[in-house]
Parts: C-alpha cells; structure tokens; sequence
C-alpha cells in the first residue's frame, strides 16, 4: 500500500519477480481508472501518468501481472490518494436582500456559506472564515465565522453620502486562514437593496441672486425650482410658500402663489437695494417634510437719480512719497464718468485714475510752508 499527494508526477512503486532465470515482463490488468497509472514491461516501475485528483478517486486497487512467457502470477497494489489543498472556497450562491434605510436589524440581514471542494465530507467542518474585502464598510458591517453579516450602523440610501445598492464584498479562507500557510480564499457579492424613508426635506435650486429692477410695477420674479435627496415617492410635486420667520416688510412686497414668486409693490434702490427671502417647500412624502432655503434678491440699479455737488478733504503728511491718497466722494454711488476740470497747485501734480475714481499724488515731499492746500475740480 502507498500513499501520494494528488497532482505530484512521480515514481510509485517497482514490482519484482523472484524468477531471475527468464525475462520478465509487467503489466496492469485491472484498476487503472483513467489510466492514471503506468507500468514499465521489463523494470515494473510504476509511474504516475495522468494528473491525480484527490476530489475524483481518493483510492487504487492494481492488479498487476508478471509473466515470464511461461508461468505467471498476480499481485495487488493499493495506491491511496492524499489530499492537496488546490481548491479555493465555493460559496453556494450570490445574495441580494432588502432592506430599510437609516434601520438597524437585529440579527444576522444575511447568512453566507461556502464549502471546501478539498473536504468531501459537507458535512465534515469546513474550517473556513469569512472576512470583509472593503475596509471603510467595515464601519457598519462586521461577518463571522458562521457567515453571519450584521448591521452595526444604519445605511443611508439618499444622496450625498448614501447609495440606493450596497455592494457588499465577503472572502472566504479555508485552513482557517492562516497566514503563511497554503490558505485558497474566493469572494462573492453580497447585494444591498435599500428602501427609501422620507428623511430629507428639499431645498432650494435657483441660480442666485435673482435680479429684479427697481420702478418695476408688481410682477413675476421667478419661477421656484427645487430639489428632495428621497426617491420620487418621497419628493415633488412641492409646496411653496414664505416661511413664518419672513419680516413683515418682506410680507408686504412679495408673495408666493404655486410655484411663483412675485412682488406686491415696485422698490427703489436707494432705499434697499437686497432682501433674503425665507422659502417654505413641503414634499409630498410620508410623512410629509418642509425645508427652508433663502432665496436671495437683489433689487437692480436704473439711473433715475440726478448727481449732486461732493466735497472730500483730505490731509496728506509732508515728506510722503508718490502715493494714491484717496477716493472721489459723490452722491450717487454707481460707475459715472470723471474728469479733471481745474487743479491749482504750486509745487505737486496730480493724476486722476478714472478706473477707480482715485487720485495719485505725485509730489517729491511736501513743504508745508510754502505750499498747505490744493485745490482739484472735477466734473462727474
């Protein structure tokens, strides 16, 4: 009787007659499956001839013959097949279960297994462990030795951090998975399906600010745009309205009907010139859920006020070198045109930078002896 590890090509055995008077020669008669082995006629070596699999036949019985040409007799060569740890893990199926969002389960959500093909006892202990493949989900799932996958943390299913599938990626080892020794591992996917709650409220998706002209008489500023992270069950159609927080005086000059917002009055720049609008928008989840966002809007500049005469004083240190100094102080506030009319100046030049109404003083120190005010007349 011999042993051998399956998948090895080697040398079993030599057969010998005890007949040293004629040549002998061998053969095998009987139980070579496969003709797995072979047998030299005139040395009786066997040999390994084609591979050996330990999950297919784990024993042969020879009957090999010796003959002489005269006499012959028989002998039996029992071949038991070790095993070689050549197979990976199997898992005896892919898994997709559903599941709430933002819901921790008690329990095991999903039971895996594998078997080992190298062990053809299933029942026998398979002595695999299973593991998580991606690290960051290690944060809300953990796996045992019994396949069993837990929640640790609810997953979310909504956008920006959430996803409607999970992919869950689970490793088997077999050997126990030992480090270093001859440990196979296979993975398979283990599918999230997630189920939405209605946990967000919408918001807001209007391009910013909304411009809207002074003098205008009352009328349409925008159409209300938004968005809910839920599934379409727990989102629009939305409801819009100005939230109770809104101040009387933006309750007096605006209104929400539907999806439109509009204004009660016309407005003057120079009186306001912005309002942050607090927005109420209801989903039609369940329950329902109401979000506010402020909507921002500017009240745009027509050029209906007239100009009026400014002044600007300015005090400069003697001795300062080359330096812008100041800006041009008028009464309306927006981009005008500027020129440098009059400058009376003994000893300094002036130069006016029209791009930012500001002016350059060019003097190579001051004396303020000889020279204490200067006088610059501009037209805007």
């Amino acid at each position: 009787m011999f042993s051998i590890i399956s998948d090895l090509p080697l040398i079993i055995t030599n057969i010998k007659s005890s007949s040293t008077a004629s040549v002998v020669t061998y053969s095998i008669v009987a139980g070579n499956t496969y003709d797995a082995f072979v047998i030299r006629n005139f040395t009786g070596e066997i040999r390994v001839n084609n591979e050996l699999d330990y999950e297919n036949i784990t024993s042969y019985s020879l009957d090999v013959r010796a003959f002489d040409g005269i006499y012959e007799d028989y002998a039996k060569v029992i071949i038991n097949i070790e095993n070689l740890n050549d197979n990976p893990p199997v898992f005896l199926a892919n898994y997709t279960k559903t599941i709430e969002e933002e819901k921790l389960y008690e329990g095991c959500i999903v039971k895996v297994e594998a078997y080992d093909p190298d062990i053809k006892d299933r029942n026998a202990p398979q002595n695999i462990v299973y593991s998580l493949v991606k690290h960051e989900q290690k944060e809300f799932l953990q796996i045992d030795n019994d396949g069993c996958l837990r929640l640790t943390k609810p997953l979310d299913r909504d956008q920006p951090l959430g996803f409607t599938r999970w992919q869950i990626l689970i490793m088997a080892a077999d050997h126990g998975g030992r480090l270093g020794s001859d440990s196979l591992r296979s993975t398979t996917e283990v599918i999230l399906e997630l189920t939405d709650i209605n946990d967000n409220a919408p918001f807001l998706t209007n391009t910013q600010p909304v411009i809207w002209y002074e003098n205008e008489p009352p009328g349409q500023v925008v159409i209300l745009t938004a968005k809910d992270y839920d599934s379409t069950e727990n989102g629009p159609p939305f409801t819009f309205a100005l939230n109770e927080s809104a101040s009387f005086d933006i309750r007096s000059k605006f209104h929400i009907q539907g999806n439109i917002l509009s204004t009660l009055v016309s407005f003057d720049r120079e009186q306001r010139k912005e309002y942050r609008i607090p927005v109420a928008i209801t989903d039609s989840g369940t329950p329902r859920l109401t979000g506010v966002s402020i909507l921002h809007v500017v009240i745009g500049d027509k050029n209906d006020n007239p100009m009026a005469p400014g002044h600007s004083d300015i005090f400069v240190y003697n001795y300062k070198p080359e330096t812008y100094f100041n800006e041009i102080l008028y009464s309306w506030r927006y981009y005008v045109s500027i020129e440098l009319l009059y400058m009376y100046s003994c000893y300094c030049s002036f130069t006016f930078l029209c791009l930012f109404n500001t002016i350059e003083e060019n003097c190579i120190g001051w004396d303020f002896v000889s020279l204490s005010l200067s006088n610059l007349l501009f037209c805007v």
